[in-house]
Protein backbone atom coordinates (compact mmCIF):
# COMPACT_ATOMS: atom_id res chain seq x y z
CA UNK A 1 0.00 0.00 0.00
CA UNK A 2 1.07 3.76 -0.67
CA UNK A 3 0.66 6.18 1.27
CA UNK A 4 0.04 10.85 0.41
CA UNK A 5 -1.03 13.47 2.02
CA UNK A 6 -2.96 16.25 0.48
CA UNK A 7 -2.03 19.77 0.93
CA UNK A 8 -3.84 22.97 0.55
CA UNK A 9 -4.13 26.14 2.04
CA UNK A 10 -7.67 24.91 3.40
CA UNK A 11 -9.74 22.16 4.59
CA UNK A 12 -11.75 20.40 1.35
CA UNK A 13 -12.57 17.15 0.85
CA UNK A 14 -10.34 14.52 -1.26
CA UNK A 15 -11.35 12.26 -4.09
CA UNK A 16 -8.96 9.60 -5.31
CA UNK A 17 -10.32 7.96 -8.55
CA UNK A 18 -13.52 9.67 -8.13
CA UNK A 19 -14.36 8.70 -5.21
CA UNK A 20 -14.73 10.46 -2.11
CA UNK A 21 -12.39 9.83 0.75
CA UNK A 22 -11.99 12.19 3.51
CA UNK A 23 -11.50 15.72 4.22
CA UNK A 24 -7.42 16.56 3.94
CA UNK A 25 -7.16 17.75 7.34
CA UNK A 26 -8.01 15.95 10.84
CA UNK A 27 -8.25 18.73 13.31
CA UNK A 28 -4.83 20.49 12.43
CA UNK A 29 -3.13 17.65 10.91
CA UNK A 30 -2.91 16.49 7.55
CA UNK A 31 -4.59 13.20 6.79
CA UNK A 32 -2.84 10.22 5.31
CA UNK A 33 -4.31 8.56 2.67
CA UNK A 34 -4.04 5.14 1.15
CA UNK A 35 -3.68 3.47 -1.85
CA UNK A 36 -2.49 0.68 -4.08
CA UNK A 37 0.80 1.93 -6.19
CA UNK A 38 -0.18 3.26 -9.69
CA UNK A 39 -1.54 5.54 -11.68
CA UNK A 40 -4.35 7.87 -9.55
CA UNK A 41 -7.00 10.98 -9.97
CA UNK A 42 -6.56 12.95 -6.96
CA UNK A 43 -9.28 15.95 -7.11
CA UNK A 44 -9.93 18.16 -4.28
CA UNK A 45 -13.32 20.61 -3.13
CA UNK A 46 -12.79 23.27 -1.12
CA UNK A 47 -15.20 23.51 1.49
CA UNK A 48 -14.98 27.11 1.38
CA UNK A 49 -16.02 27.21 -1.91
CA UNK A 50 -12.63 28.75 -3.21
CA UNK A 51 -11.74 26.82 -6.97
CA UNK A 52 -8.25 25.32 -7.09
CA UNK A 53 -6.03 26.21 -9.80
CA UNK A 54 -5.38 22.34 -10.59
CA UNK A 55 -8.57 20.84 -8.87
CA UNK A 56 -7.51 17.49 -10.56
CA UNK A 57 -4.03 15.73 -10.51
CA UNK A 58 -3.74 12.81 -12.78
CA UNK A 59 -0.14 11.21 -10.90
CA UNK A 60 1.98 8.23 -9.82
CA UNK A 61 1.99 7.10 -6.53
CA UNK A 62 4.84 4.76 -5.66
CA UNK A 63 7.30 4.21 -3.17
CA UNK A 64 6.40 5.68 -0.18
CA UNK A 65 6.02 4.65 3.04
CA UNK A 66 3.59 5.61 6.64
CA UNK A 67 6.80 7.18 7.60
CA UNK A 68 7.48 9.48 4.03
CA UNK A 69 4.00 10.04 2.27
CA UNK A 70 4.14 11.56 -1.11
CA UNK A 71 2.85 14.60 -0.71
CA UNK A 72 0.40 16.40 -3.12
CA UNK A 73 -0.14 20.14 -3.41
CA UNK A 74 -2.94 22.02 -4.33
CA UNK A 75 -2.97 25.46 -4.66
CA UNK A 76 -6.03 28.13 -4.45
CA UNK A 77 -7.44 29.98 -7.43
CA UNK A 78 -8.06 33.88 -6.93
CA UNK A 79 -11.96 33.15 -8.61
CA UNK A 80 -14.30 31.44 -6.93
CA UNK A 81 -17.21 28.80 -7.44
Amino acid sequence: MEHFKVACPGKGKVFIDGVFKAENFTGIELRSFVCTSGLHDISMVCDKGNACQKAHQRLMIRNTSQDSPQLIQFECSTLTV
